[in-house]
């Protein structure tokens, strides 16, 4: 979003209510709402940290950024700065970083087959720079918005602080603002470690009275400061360039301190350090500018704000007859470079960062964090083409795959942290309402939720669980002999789908059916199987449907190591491109020993939740019988770039 010319503004004499307005317009565009505040977020100190607290004391930290992506991906190294010093400065040491893609169909980074790996890369060597590992990530196209990246940090406090790192203040208290220069890539990692670190140990000393991030601009910090502390700022608009109010900083930030010590250590580093206010008992934020009286602004009342721009209408789109194909293998093959881009990047099982990040199931990472290493389980995802053809119904369906994914894993789920898009995207309301009707039905709270601007059209969605079990459940198949069973039902529901855009070039039509009332008894009744040791392995299915985690399950993806086939059968009941392409949510393909048959059918029965068995697993081929009949080593090959088809 393009600044408003604030302190120019200021400049030219513009009248104290044209200011305001200004500030009024870019807290309603880039705010959280009103309805955040009634929606059962647990969020506190600050609406851009959320926390999950471990068994012994100890307790896990996430911040999120958004990126607007530009050519030379501008503004990367800015980002993952900035949320690194944010991290360190309540307290937490940066280990790991998730990132989701969002990509527009005009997209610059699919106009290359190589720009998502090249784009990864380079979040990869940013996040090498600063000693974190990229453990895991999405990527989606939607036919809204343009291309953004979405970064997750999460970050381990290794015990909880008297003041467990909350916002807090006095009267009186002094504001600076702190920028990080330009420099080298090195340069760079340095100040940000370094100013990270001091204000870590100010925080300890007691210095430190509060810091927010200027990535959303200044006024939306300050804002947020106010809320959810219950004190004031009052801000120099005029004298100071604080045009920074309303523009995206995310390499400055806005700290409040206890004398000059903390200014002049961080002054030493060689950042920027310049006073801009001071802490205000009264819960208000007030800024001073050259044009007149001082502006006094209640955010709380600002975000309630009846004058609140009216959201475009969205335009219903009518699917065309989809042409019927026969060639099923061949669509597969052609499926693969979207299957491949889309996949979730997964660390190596021995994990670097000496935290035991490492691979869970399906689209979950885990992470060994705290004094008894406790095992936590992350999931991030979004809900693609759906959110463009209906927001209410692709909010609800990202948080049943993010929380689906966890239950395959074997986990449940902690709580959520969303990425909203702006006010002003169509059906943006909608969306809201989707996501929290969707984290109610399934029995978890939003524990963060940031607003990301116009740009970004479709919610981010990032779930934390805890096993059940200390370990998590595998989403390969594990053994041959072992039966294949497909858990749940899969209706005609091709619109919105890789299968139906693949195929059409565009996105139209009804996304699927959901049902959140199936998908809780779904979630719970595979988390008791797992928990009871009577699942081999269990992988929650989303895009792609039956047929990509399939191939998941088979091995696949993975650039080496062994393959195990599957022989099954399909509902004769359905089209063969609904039973393979099918994107129908609550469903899951979990693998049993032979024996365990009955038991799965018997649990599954009592949960009310639909079971098809597949067949056996075993054999380097993939055959669904009379619709595919292909070699696993050549649908790998395939997959990795290599050519072949053959076998």
């Amino acid at each position: 979003m393009k600044a408003p010319d604030l302190a120019g503004a200021a400049g030219r004499g513009v009248e104290a209510s044209g200011l305001e307005l200004i500030c009024r317009d870019v807290l309603v565009a880039r705010g959280r709402r009103h309805w955040l505040e009634n929606s059962g977020c647990e969020a506190h100190g600050s609406f851009t940290v959320g926390g999950f607290r471990l068994g012994q004391g100890g307790r896990v930290l996430l911040v999120q950024g958004v990126l607007d992506l530009a050519p030379g991906w501008t503004g990367l190294a800015e980002v993952l700065g900035g949320l690194t010093v944010e991290l360190r400065a309540r307290g937490a040491e940066p280990v790991a970083l998730v990132d989701s893609l969002r990509l527009a169909p005009g997209s610059a980074v699919l106009a290359d087959s190589s720009g998502t790996e090249a784009l990864r890369a380079a979040i990869g060597v940013e996040a090498e720079s600063l000693g974190l590992e990229v453990c895991g990530g999405e990527c989606s196209q939607s036919d809204v918005g343009g291309d953004t990246v979405l970064l997750v940090m999460v970050g381990v406090l290794p015990r909880v602080s008297r003041r467990d790192g909350e916002s807090r203040g006095r009267d009186g208290d002094r504001v600076f603002r702190v920028a990080l220069p330009e420099g080298t890539q090195e340069e760079r990692a340095e100040q940000v470690g370094a100013l990270g670190r001091t204000l870590r140990d100010s925080a300890q000393e007691g210095t430190l009275a509060w810091v927010g991030s200027c990535r959303d601009g200044g006024l939306l910090a300050a804002a947020d400061w106010v809320e959810s502390t219950g004190m004031g700022l009052k801000l120099d608009a005029g004298g100071a360039d604080f045009a920074c109010l309303t523009a995206a900083a995310p390499s400055e930030f806005l700290i409040s301190a206890v004398g000059e010590e903390i200014a002049e250590g961080v002054l030493s580093l060689g950042v920027l350090v310049q006073e801009v206010g001071e802490i205000c008992a009264e819960r208000r934020l007030d800024l001073k500018t050259d044009a007149g009286p001082t502006l006094r602004l209640w955010p709380e009342e600002i975000r309630r704000d009846q004058s609140s721009p009216e959201f475009p209408a969205l335009e219903a789109g009518s699917a065309g007859v989809l042409e019927t194909r026969e060639d099923y293998e061949g669509t597969l093959f052609e499926l693969l470079a979207d299957f491949r881009r889309d996949t979730p990047r997964m660390p190596s099982p021995a994990g670097g960062s000496g935290y035991g990040v490492s691979g869970g199931g399906g689209d979950v990472v885990g992470l060994r964090l705290g004094a008894r290493r406790d095992l936590l389980a992350l999931a991030i995802g979004s809900a693609q083409h759906f959110s463009g053809l209906d927001p209410y119904i692709g909010a609800c369906l990202a948080v049943c795959r993010v929380t689906r994914a966890l239950a395959a894993a074997g986990a449940e789920p902690l709580g959520l942290l969303i990425t909203l898009p702006g006010e002003r995207v169509p059906g943006a309301s909608l969306v809201y309402e989707g996501l929290r009707h969707a984290a109610d039905a399934l029995g978890t709270t939003i524990e963060m939720a940031t607003a990301a601007g116009d740009g970004f059209a479709m919610p981010g969605v990032v779930a934390m669980g805890r096993p059940t079990a200390n370990h998590l459940l595998p989403p390969r198949f594990q053994q041959a002999g072992d039966l294949a069973v497909l858990l749940g039902r899969t209706r005609e529901e091709l619109d919105g789908s890789v299968y139906d855009a693949h195929l059409r070039g565009i996105c139209q039509g009804t996304p699927p059916w959901v049902d959140l009332e199936n998908e809780r008894r779904l979630q719970d009744m595979v988390r008791a199987a797992g928990e009871s040791e009577l699942l081999k392995s269990a992988c929650g299915l989303g895009s792609g449907g039956l047929i990509r985690g399939t191939l998941h399950a088979c091995g696949v993806d993975v650039p080496s190591g062994s393959l195990l086939g599957l022989q099954g059968d399909p509902d004769e009941s359905l089209r063969p491109e609904a039973w393979l392409f099918a994107e129908s949510p609550s469903r899951m393909l979990v693998s049993v020993a032979p024996n365990d048959l009955p038991l799965l059918k018997e649990k599954a029965s009592r949960a009310e939740v639909p079971v098809h068995f597949l067949g056996k697993i075993g054999g380097d081929r993939l055959e669904i019988n009379g619709q595919l009949r292909v070699a696993l080593e050549s649908l790998r090959r395939a997959w990795h770039g290599s050519k072949g088809r053959a076998g």
